[in-house]
């Protein structure tokens, strides 16, 4: 995990399609070298990778001067991209920002069990509809176009990205690339980037997404949406969940981040765990972070991150945040319903943080360690659940984290 701080105006970037194609979350890089990107033999899949750059944005926080990332695909991904027309690069992009939204919809999927199934153990929540929404602003000037054609998006009103199957909004008759026209009597044409504005930019699509996790739960809240032509009003009724929102970010990194509100996956980590419960054992482990507040203490004790982190006490505490995180986030997954019979080997098997090795060994425990804890947790929770007792951690008390004591 890295530990992020939220900027605003920061150069965001996205998966498959990747790098700055569309402006999500950004968190703070603490290892200012990226590892080189080694791409495929085959100039004409060298081609299809050079295409996927400058996309869309995200929400994390990135130094402009290394925002440029690559994102690697699946096979399966990556032949369908090369038998696309090559003298048509408007029908390649749709194609990508369609493989884009498959991805956006796994997370989603994966992000609302977890964090519906454990808003019990989470001492903050924020309301969840199951909806993921984006702007066309969100968007590089360079895929506006395609992603107008493909999404439906148009230059005022937020759309539908993703909405998570029997998730209230999709019990409402919500569905993707519906317009958004407003939440709760709040006209969302007010959030909309100045045409003039070209730049990539996320806070129009964070603003309407707070909009919905800002609402109380349980309480019926209208929302107006365009589907075609027709304005439809509907009624959703929000659900208290972990206050934890899931995205992709696109890098060629196999690594994951949280932020205390946002968690974000790396593109090249989604592709490789093609299991959902793998993936799961990862979000699951970010959205612990969040829950023990893990990010507020780093801010509020100054602790140092990333290769720093290794010259003091600070790195004796992230990997105590780390063993937490693994911890509660085998609970978590088990609470949703998600095998953790695997999970003793997750991290060498994924290679999570390959390329940052340095980095990893200052902030993280040794993959060796963290398998034997693995393999105890793992127990543990069979145990409990032999017994038919609730899942919680020993110790637990859906209280706050203070951490390992510094040095």
């Amino acid at each position: 995990m890295k530990y992020p701080a939220k900027r605003d105006q920061a150069q965001h970037l996205r998966p498959i399609p990747s790098a700055s194609c569309r402006k999500k979350t950004t968190f703070q890089t603490e290892n200012p070298r990226q590892p080189e990107v080694m791409l495929p033999k085959g100039h004409a899949l060298q081609e299809v990778f050079r295409s996927l750059n400058h996309v869309k944005v995200t929400y994390v926080r990135i130094p402009i001067r290394i925002a440029i990332i690559f994102v690697f695909l699946s096979q399966l991904i990556i032949g369908s991209m090369v038998n696309a027309r090559p003298d048509d690069p408007h029908q390649l992009q749709q194609q990508q920002l369609a493989m884009l939204r498959a991805q956006d919809e796994r997370v989603a999927r994966i992000g609302w069990r977890l964090a519906t199934a454990n808003r019990a153990l989470c001492p903050v929540t924020f309301s969840a509809t199951g909806i993921t929404l984006h702007t066309l602003s969100q968007y590089d000037r360079r895929w506006r176009k395609a992603a107008a054609s493909q999404f439906g998006l148009g230059e005022i009103y937020p759309g539908i990205l993703a909405v998570v199957p029997a998730s209230p909004a999709w019990i409402a008759g919500l569905r993707p690339d519906d317009a958004i026209v407003s939440i709760g009597g709040a006209d969302l044409a007010a959030l909309a980037t100045p045409r003039a504005d070209r730049r990539a930019s996320y806070a129009a699509s964070d603003s309407a997404m707070r909009l919905l996790e800002d609402a109380p739960p349980g309480q019926p809240l209208e929302i107006v949406a365009l589907r075609g032509t027709d304005r439809v009003s509907l009624v959703v009724v929000p659900v208290a969940s972990c206050a934890s929102r899931f995205e992709i970010k696109p890098s060629a990194q196999a690594n994951a981040n949280a932020n205390g509100r946002v968690v974000q996956v790396f593109g090249e980590l989604v592709t490789r765990l093609d299991r959902d419960e793998d993936l799961a054992l990862v979000m699951a482990h970010e959205m612990a972070h969040n829950t023990l507040g893990h990010e507020a203490a780093i801010k509020e004790r100054r602790l140092a991150t990333g290769l720093a982190a290794g010259l003091g006490g600070s790195g004796r505490i992230l990997r105590g945040f780390e063993r937490e995180a693994d911890r509660l986030g085998l609970y978590l997954a088990a609470r949703a319903d998600f095998s953790i019979a695997e999970a003793p080997g997750l991290w060498s098997r994924a290679g999570i943080g390959a390329g940052l090795s340095a980095w990893i060994a200052a902030t993280h425990p040794a993959p060796d360690d963290r398998s034997r804890a693995a393999e105890a947790t793992v127990a543990e929770i069979a145990r409990l659940t032999k017994e038919g007792r609730d899942l919680v951690p020993e110790g637990f008390a859906g209280q706050v984290s203070p951490g390992p004591a510094a040095d």
